[in-house]
C-alpha cells in the first residue's frame, strides 16, 4: 500500500440483493472473521488514504436494519434506480416472483431520510420516449418525500440500446440524456 495514494475506494454493485446481501451483511459484520470492511477502513487509515465506499443497489433489501449496519460500516454512498411509480417500475424491474419492487424500495428510501447520519444517495431515474412523459408524477412524489434533505440527488440516465447501430431508445437529439444530477428541491 502505498502512503503516496490519495483515494481509497470501494464499491458493492447489488443488483441482484438476493445473491449479494448475505455478503455484503457479513463484510459488515461485527464478528472479527468478517470485518472486511472495518479491515479496509482501517488500513486507510493507518495510511492517511482518504476511504470512500458506495453501493449501486435495487434498494429492495436496504431496511432501516440494514442501512444501520452499512452506515456503521462507512459505507455511506448509495445508487438506488426508480424507473417512473408503480405501474412502470414494477413492469421494468419486478422481483423475481413477478410481484412489485417499487413500493417496497420507496418505504426503505424513505425510512432512510428519516436517518441522522451523513450519507448521499443518488436516485437514478432511467428513461426512454415511452416513459419520459410519465416522470412528472414521478418526480412530485419524490420532491414531496426528499425536499430540503441535501443528501438525495435525482439523476436522469437515458436508456442505451448497447447492440446496434442505434445508440439510445427513442429520437435522443432532444438533449433528454443530458439532464444534469439535480438535488431534489
Amino acid at each position: 500500500l502505498s502512503t503516496d495514494a490519495a483515494l481509497s475506494r470501494m464499491m458493492f454493485r447489488q443488483s441482484w440483493p438476493h445473491i449479494g446481501a448475505s455478503t455484503i451483511s457479513r463484510c459488515c459484520s461485527p464478528a472479527p472473521r468478517n470485518r472486511l470492511i472495518a479491515f479496509f477502513v482501517e488500513i486507510a487509515r493507518e495510511h492517511e488514504i482518504s476511504y470512500f465506499s458506495h453501493m449501486t443497489t435495487n434498494g429492495y433489501l436496504l431496511t432501516d436494519e440494514l442501512a444501520q449496519r452499512l452506515l456503521a460500516a462507512e459505507i455511506t454512498d448509495f445508487q438506488i434506480t426508480l424507473d417512473g411509480l408503480a405501474e412502470e417500475h414494477d413492469r421494468m424491474r419486478p422481483a423475481r416472483d413477478g410481484s412489485g419492487t417499487f413500493d417496497v424500495i420507496y418505504r426503505n428510501l424513505v425510512s432512510l431520510s428519516q436517518r441522522s447520519e451523513d450519507y448521499s444517495v443518488v436516485i437514478r431515474v432511467n428513461f426512454t420516449s415511452e416513459n419520459a412523459p410519465l416522470l412528472q408524477p414521478m418526480l412530485e412524489k419524490l420532491q414531496a418525500a426528499f425536499a430540503g434533505d441535501s443528501r438525495f440527488t435525482i439523476s436522469f440516465h437515458s436508456v442505451g440500446r448497447w447492440g446496434g447501430e442505434a445508440a439510445l431508445v427513442g429520437d435522443d437529439r432532444s438533449g433528454a440524456s443530458a439532464w444534469p444530477r439535480r438535488r431534489v428541491r
